[in-house]
Parts: C-alpha cells; structure tokens; sequence
C-alpha cells in the first residue's frame, strides 16, 4: 500500500496563532473522525418525498448545497444512520476522478437526510479543524497517491485509505482556534459565491431579454433612446474568422505561446491551463490570436459533443496560439 513520503510531515507549520508553540502529535485519520459508507438504493425507492439522499452535486467549491433537484428515498429503504449537521460530507466516487475527495461541512439540514453509496460521511468532535485539513496539502498528496495513483486515472476514495492515513494535529485548544478561522472564511467564500451566482443569473436573463427573439426585430429590453429595428445580417458581414491547425508536432514545454486545445474550454468562458506549450515558427505564428479576438470550438470529438461552440474571449496579445478543432 503506497504512503506519504515523510519528508513532507512537519511537527509545526511555518505559520500559528500566538501562544502556541508544542509540537504536533501524529494521528491516525480514524482517531479524528468516524468514517461512514452512504447508501445504496434502488431506482424503486426513490419517490417524491421522504428521506433526502446527498450526492456529489451537494459540494459546490467546498460548500455545502440543498438542492431543488436532490433525491428522496422511502424509509424502508434507509438501512444506514442519518447525517447531522457539523458532519463532513465527503465524494468517494464519480465519472471524474478531480471530483473525487471533494468535500463540505454539512449545514442547514432540517429533515431527515442520508448520503448516497457514492459519498463518505466524516464524524468528528472538531469538524471545523478536520474540515480544514482536509483542505491541506496533506489531504491533496493523499488524494493524489491513493485515488488518482499518482497518474490521473479515475479512482475510487476508499474509507479504509482515509481512516489510515497518519496526520499532525495539535492540542484540541489550537484545534478549535484552527477550525473557527478556516471556517469563517470558508462563510465568507460561500457568502460571495451566493452574490455571484445572483450576478449570473441577472446576466441570464438580460441576455434573454436584450437580444431580438426569434421572428422578432426588437429585444424585449434596450437601453434608452433607441428605438430602431435591428437588421439581419450574416455573421461574416460583421466578423472575419479563421481556422486553427494541427501544431501538435510544434508543443514545447519552453515554447512562449500557451496552446488553446479543446480541453481549454472551461465552464463560463474561462481558459483552463494544461500547462501545453508551442514554439514560434512560420506555422504557429500565423495561428496566433489577440486581445478582442474569440475563439470557439468546432469539434470535440465526443459522442455527445458536449463542448462544440463553446468561446474564450482573449483578453491579451501574442499570448496564445490556437490548435485543430478551434475557429
């Protein structure tokens, strides 16, 4: 069974609260908290109401979510004991292995509630602090070693891992002191998460409602002072395009332009780095895209095409450089 290299455990970390200056003692994960398996289910016990199931789609950027669209099973079916609030929930499993180990104290649960077969549950008397840690790079060297194996390949989080994993941890004092302030700026996060995810939904519907329907020459809603019908018009009659080519011969991990690919397209138009590199030949400078420029996919070569028309505005010049499948 693989382990943590040692030579990444400190006794004490590089920053503390005043007055604290013992030593760490190491700990068995299991010494921390109680680690819980989820519930598996029949598609039969789900019914409209009854007893909520937490699944992975309850974490958003380690926060914890009810959702409209969460799972209710029947009584009969729940053969395991219910989530408390202060309890971590934790995914052991799912289609993406960077989705595996994701985790949120839970919070504001009212009802009867369980997890599901694809999620742990972590019982602690300090889940503030072993929330915390389990944002650590202890917890990211695990996570790494032991569901990715060390390569990126889809693994499960087992239970058993997780509860043998040695960590440091100081006097319950320190703990507490620990716990709170990760916790208040987890509070903090999440309050503007809420505020940006209103942003995106007012950006929704003035897009609805700013641009013409179809059929329609007018939008719903414009600014004042115009009152014009809109014209039709091709999309070439107000943009030039070009295509991206195959550079992949040209990848250079010291090469000076960052490499758009069809896995650059992130959620909400944000270029996801893969750390890919070109150098700068007659080919890939002629591939070259600038600030103001949009880059959009054409081909993903997915079953379901699930990313095709997806856009990056480029926001800086010479900087990138688009491949095959990108106009």
């Amino acid at each position: 069974m693989a382990k943590i290299d040692d030579s990444v455990k400190k006794k004490v970390p590089e920053l503390r609260f005043p007055g604290f200056t013992d030593d760490w003692e190491e700990r068995k994960f299991s010494n921390l908290a109680e680690v819980r398996r989820g519930l598996t289910y029949k598609p039969s016990d789900v019914q409209k109401y009854g007893i909520r199931v937490l699944r992975s789609s309850n974490i958003a950027e380690d926060t914890f979510l009810i959702k409209s669209d969460d799972v209710f099973v029947n009584k009969e079916a729940v053969k395991i004991d219910k989530v408390k609030n202060g309890d971590i929930l934790i995914t052991s499993a799912n289609g993406s292995s960077r989705l595996v180990g994701k985790h949120a104290l839970i919070e504001g649960i009212e009802n009867d509630t369980v997890h599901g077969g694809f999620m742990l549950v972590a019982r602690a008397e300090k889940p503030e602090f072993v929330n915390a840690i389990m944002s650590s790079s202890w917890y990211s060297k695990f996570i790494n070693i032991f569901v990715s194996g060390g390569n990126g390949a889809i693994g499960n989080l087992s239970k058993s891992d997780l509860e043998d994993q040695k960590v440091y941890v100081p006097s319950e004092i320190e703990q507490t002191k620990i716990g709170l302030f990760f916790k208040g700026l987890d509070d903090t996060i999440a309050l503007h998460q809420r505020k940006l995810d209103l942003l995106k939904e007012q950006k929704k519907g003035y897009l609805q409602k700013m641009f013409p329907k179809n059929g329609e020459k007018v939008p719903e809603l414009r600014f004042a002072g115009f009152a014009d019908d809109w014209e039709e018009r091709k999309l070439s009659d107000v943009a030039n395009h070009r295509g991206g080519t195959a550079i992949e011969k040209y990848f250079d991990k010291y090469g000076v332009y960052k490499v758009i690919s069809i896995g650059s397209y992130g959620l909400n138009s944000q270029y996801v780095d893969q750390n890919i590199r070109a150098i700068s030949n007659e080919i890939t400078d002629g591939r070259v895209v600038n600030s103001g420029e949009l880059t959009m996919v054409l081909n993903d070569k997915t079953a379901n095409g699930t990313i095709i028309g997806r856009t990056l505005l480029v926001e800086k010049d010479n900087e990138y450089v688009i491949n095959q499948r990108t106009e």
